[in-house]
């Protein structure tokens, strides 16, 4: 046959087809809609998988970006970081990168002619946007005189503030920002779309600043800096990995104290920004492909049915002399366009779901706000859409094909449905829908189980009542310790005042955030014995802080307004007092096992410094790494012997804490008009962020098993329902040979639980072994957890009932005459 014979054969399969589906547009709109369903969920989960694992990093050739830290087997929590004597080491002494930059991420007052607002800002060594291969939009970016002390302060903006504080002005070059109270010059803009590193945060970097090397400030072991590296050309990772380790072999030699077992771990930029999403990702789209395979389950299962009523038509051509193959081409045409149909409907409600998983995905995971129907997501649409027309519709078009036109002209034959072929297809069908139904019943099911023992977990404080606010004064306008503390004296007055506030303090962390994680020293110890980090996070908090959170003192005292700022530029009104600590009970555990730690003395310097601290109580421990880690240790300093310009407020009410955020941002204008107040919200909120993903994926699996039991309740019903119909005239005979009512509903009831058993059956052995793939998202309970296993069983036996109950009481109400008459 030729081509145009072709395209004129598949036109008029088409036309026919669109015909067949306009005489019964009930049927096939059920049909449509359910393989929408399926369609538009699978498309939805793709986007998100495209978007994030998939798409390439918006950068220039990005297969060479590495990210680089230094790490210590002996020290348990992963450091990503490095300090800036190792980078500069690094950067001089390798030959393998093509180039290499540190940042430090930041979130400063920034002021403008429209007001001040406190914004996301990087703080870069000059090589940074080199790396990422990023030509300015607008002016320069920054070059190495840029980092030098003593230099003019210089700052480059995100297209994006460009536009929404300087209205897309041309002459911004010749304008500044004011940054912690001083002035930067702007330099450049990036160009629109240019995507910031994210690695935890939500909010997207809008100001870049030079990092200023100051060789007289650095430490070798302060680790604060993210670095980023360009590989040469045909430079592998593990070629970088082995020169990197030999540098950190050689600073160990010649650093002892600061080094020993010391290394660098190189990975790929891309593992590390969206690696921790992708277990997660990959399990979601499994379990939307399952949920796919069980809409074209159902759907051939009502195809199935539909066969049955054609089989004159289907004799009757064949007769005519349509061969086999032409009547499979036609049944899968008309399966392709209703397949089509339903790929129409399906991509429109992925648009909705795109919106919807936008706004309750884990913003923190880069690429997640860049989840778009492009033209790779609708193709991957199409082609799902025309394999699932093939996948539904193969199997009844070979069948119906398969009938025998003598019988069913005669007017004998009860259908393709009713042979023993269709019967036994239909039943492995509901099997197989129940089975998949079950999977995703027992996924979700552990989840849930999941999230529930991780929030029933007491993380160490109360969150209820408390609002919290993050407030960063300026150091060019605050520069003096005492302007910081009387500022912040004077704005706990005014809020302690507000009526509702029972306590208000304050902290450099919230309590469920991982602080800055400090090594330190014991008086009168040794040192610690080669390999060994002895660290503890530390953070600095007002008094007030443990009872406003409700952190029980377990012995000693809390720190109170005794602690006196130490000697240096202190209040000129108030005497120097002694430095104090506070430690958790973890800390205790670990370093003071066999001791009590209460009078002695630590310090987070160099102990020659005379930095020392006296710790002067106990307090419970804090989940400060996260609600599923075990607590670390904790260093808890005074405020007063800090005086750090950024204090995150803590306020706690009788009554809703959202009602005195408009109180607080008053406040807080009152003493500076210029100071912008961030994270203005109730500490649960704070809480519930770290969740999150948790939740994320919790609420997919469990819509997409509730679909897949609803899919497969409709199925059982659907087979019972068509048995039901096709053994009207046995019923019937029964009924007039004496047999009642509950005999029938037992007949039928026989079949619908058999086919769920079996499919239960199925279905527990395809969760055992599919779910072993959820551990790393699971909390305290195990994978293939017999209690949870149980449940869903029971559950989906249960939701077969109705679907068995139904057609079964309808066959009770057969009248037998009826029946042996319509026969």
């Amino acid at each position: 046959m030729t081509g145009e014979g072709n395209v004129e054969t598949l036109l008029k399969d088409l036309r026919f087809g669109a015909r067949m589906l306009s005489k019964n547009p009930g049927f096939y709109a059920i049909a449509s809609l359910t393989l929408a369903l399926g369609i538009g969920a699978t498309t939805s989960i793709f986007s998100v998988v495209n978007a994030v694992l998939l798409r390439p990093l918006p950068w220039a050739e990005p297969d060479r970006l590495v990210w680089v830290w230094g790490t210590n087997p002996t020290n348990d929590i992963p450091q990503e970081a490095a300090s800036m004597p190792d980078f500069i080491d690094w950067q001089a002494q390798n030959t393998v990168f093509e180039s290499m930059a540190g940042f430090v991420r930041t979130r400063p007052t920034v002021a403008t002619d429209t007001g001040p607002e406190l914004l996301v800002d990087n703080v870069v060594t000059p090589d940074y946007f080199t790396v990422l291969k990023t030509p300015p939009a607008l002016g320069r970016l920054f070059v190495a005189d840029d980092a030098v002390v003593g230099k003019n302060r210089v700052a480059v903006v995100s297209h994006a503030l460009w536009q929404r504080r300087f209205g897309g002005d041309p002459g911004v070059l010749e304008k500044s920002i004011k940054i912690q109270g001083r002035e930067h010059a702007i330099i450049g803009v990036l160009p629109q779309g240019f995507e910031s590193l994210r690695t935890a945060e939500r909010e997207p970097t809008e100001v870049w600043r030079p990092l200023v090397i100051d060789p007289n400030r650095m430490t070798r072991r302060n680790d604060f800096l993210g670095v980023i590296a360009r590989l040469k050309p045909g430079v592998a990772i593990e070629q970088a990995q082995a020169e990197l380790d030999t540098i950190m072999a050689r600073l160990a030699q010649q650093y002892p104290d600061t080094n020993r077992n010391w290394s660098a771990l190189v990975i790929p930029l891309h593992d590390r920004l969206v690696g921790g999403a992708r277990p997660a990702l990959m399990i979601l789209l499994g379990a939307v492909g399952f949920l796919l395979l069980l809409v074209c389950a159902n759907v051939a299962n009502l195809l199935l049915a539909r066969a049955s009523g054609r089989t004159k038509e289907i004799a009757i051509r064949t007769a005519l002399g349509a061969t086999r193959w032409q009547l499979v081409r036609q049944l899968l045409t008309e399966s392709t366009l209703l397949a089509l149909i339903g790929g129409v409907v399906g991509v429109l409600l992925a648009l909705w779901g795109l919106d919807v998983l936008s706004r309750l995905g884990p913003q923190e995971v880069h690429g997640i706000d860049a989840v778009r129907l492009d033209a790779s997501v609708l193709t991957f649409a199409l082609g799902i859409t025309l394999a699932t027309g093939l996948i539904f519709g193969i199997l009844p078009a070979l069948l119906s094909a398969a009938s025998q036109p003598g019988e069913s002209l005669k007017g004998g034959g009860r259908g393709m449905g009713a042979g023993f072929a269709g019967r036994r297809l239909r039943d492995m069908l509901v099997v197989s829908e129940v089975a998949v139904a079950l999977l995703l019943l027992v996924g979700a099911a552990l989840m849930i189980r999941s999230l529930v023992r991780l929030q029933s977990i007491d993380p160490g404080f109360r969150t209820e009542g408390l609002l919290t606010a993050t407030v960063n004064l300026p150091r060019a306008i605050y520069p003096e310790d005492h302007q910081v503390r009387t500022f912040y004296g004077a704005l706990f007055d005014r809020l302690a005042a507000l009526p509702g506030v029972a306590t208000v303090a304050g902290a450099g962390d919230l309590p469920h955030d991982v602080g800055s994680f400090l090594a330190f020293s014991v008086e009168g110890r040794p040192p610690v014995p080669d390999g060994v980090v002895q660290d503890a996070t530390w953070t600095y908090v007002t008094p007030g802080y443990f009872e406003a959170l409700g952190v029980p003192l377990v012995r000693g005292r809390f720190l109170s307004t005794t602690d006196l700022p130490p000697l240096g530029p202190a209040d000129p009104n108030a005497p120097p007092g002694p430095m104090a600590a506070v430690v958790s009970a973890a800390f205790v555990k670990r370093w003071f096992p066999n001791e009590d730690p209460i009078g002695k003395r630590i310090t987070l310097a160099d102990p020659s410094a005379g930095r020392w601290m006296t710790i002067v109580g106990i307090v419970g421990d804090t989940r400060n790494l996260a609600l599923d880690k075990e607590p670390y240790p904790e260093i808890y300093q005074a405020f007063s012997q800090v005086t750090s310009p950024r204090l995150i407020l803590l306020l706690k009410t009788g009554g809703n804490p959202e009602a005195l955020a408009g109180a607080v941002r008053a406040a807080v204008h009152d003493l500076d008009k210029d100071l912008p107040v961030a994270s203005l919200m109730p500490l649960t909120d704070h809480l519930a962020a770290s969740l999150a993903a948790r939740r994320f994926n919790m609420l997919l699996l469990t819509l997409f098993a509730a679909v897949a039991l609803i899919l497969a309740a409709v199925g059982i019903y659907g087979v019972i329902s068509y048995g039901v119909a096709r053994r009207v005239h046995e019923i019937g005979v029964r009924m007039a040979l004496g047999a009642q009512p509950k005999d029938v509903i037992r007949l039928i009831a026989r079949q619908g639980f058999g086919l769920t058993l079996a499919g239960v059956a199925a279905g527990l052995l395809l969760a055992f072994g599919l779910t072993r793939l959820l551990s790393s998202l699971l909390f305290d309970i195990s994978a293939t957890d017999p209690v949870t296993f149980a449940l869903t069983a029971v559950i989906l036996a249960l939701v077969a009932v109705p679907a068995t109950w139904i057609p079964a009481r309808r066959a009770t109400r057969v009248d037998p005459l009826v029946a042996l008459r319509l026969e």
